[in-house]
C-alpha cells in the first residue's frame, strides 16, 4: 500500500518537468532529419551511383566514343569502353592515350583486346592496338574505383592518336562519392 503523502509526489505526466528545447534546437533537428531523408531518397533512386555516361569527339573521318563512369564509389566497378570508328578503315595500329590521373584513382583489371604496346608520356599513357578488320575498334577496360577515394570531381581525357590526322580527344568528368 502506498502512503498518501508519496502519491502526490508522482508526476501526472512522463514529460512533466522536462526542459523545452529552443527554436534553434528544433530547426537543427528538422534540418538534420531532412538531410538524412534526402540522402535515403537519393540513394534509393540510384542518383548516388554508380552511374555511367558517354561522350564523343570526331575529326575528319575519325570518331571516338567513350562510355565512362560518371558517378562512382570506392571499390565499385568503373568500366571504360572506347570505340574508335574509321570511315575509311584502319591502315595501321590504333593509338589511344589515357590521362595518368586515371591510374591514380582507378584499379585496372584488364583490357580487351590486349594492347600490343604501351608507352608512358609526361601526363598520359599511350596504348597501341593492332588494326582491326572493318571500320571499328572497340576496347573495353575492366576497372574499379580505387579503395580509399574521398569525395572528388575529376576530369579525364581519352585521345585517339592517328598521325597525320589531328588528335581526337574526348573529355569526361567522374564524381567519386565516399
Amino acid at each position: 500500500m502506498v502512503h498518501p503523502d508519496r502519491r502526490s509526489a508522482v508526476p501526472a505526466s512522463t514529460t512533466e518537468g522536462l526542459e523545452h528545447h529552443s527554436p534553434t534546437h528544433r530547426r537543427v533537428r528538422i534540418g538534420a532529419s531532412a538531410a538524412l531523408a534526402a540522402l535515403v531518397i537519393l540513394g534509393a533512386t540510384g542518383l548516388l551511383g554508380p552511374t555511367t555516361g558517354s561522350t564523343s569527339a570526331s575529326a575528319g573521318t575519325w570518331a571516338l566514343h567513350v562510355q565512362h563512369p560518371s558517378v562512382t564509389r570506392p571499390g565499385q566497378p568503373a568500366p571504360l569502353v572506347v570505340r574508335v570508328v574509321a570511315a575509311d578503315g584502319f591502315d595501321g595500329p590504333v593509338r589511344l592515350a589515357l590521362d595518368t590521373a586515371m591510374f591514380e584513382r582507378m584499379d585496372f583489371q584488364g583490357w580487351f583486346p590486349t594492347p600490343s604496346k604501351e608507352t608512358a608520356e609526361a601526363d598520359r599513357v599511350v596504348y597501341e592496338f593492332d588494326p582491326p578488320t572493318g571500320d571499328e575498334l572497340r576496347v573495353t577496360l575492366d576497372a574499379r574505383t580505387a579503395p580509399g577515394q574521398l569525395f572528388s570531381r575529376t576530369s579525364y581525357d581519352v585521345s585517339l592518336l592517328v598521325p597525320p590526322a589531328p588528335e581526337v580527344t574526348a573529355r569526361f568528368t567522374v564524381w567519386t562519392l565516399p
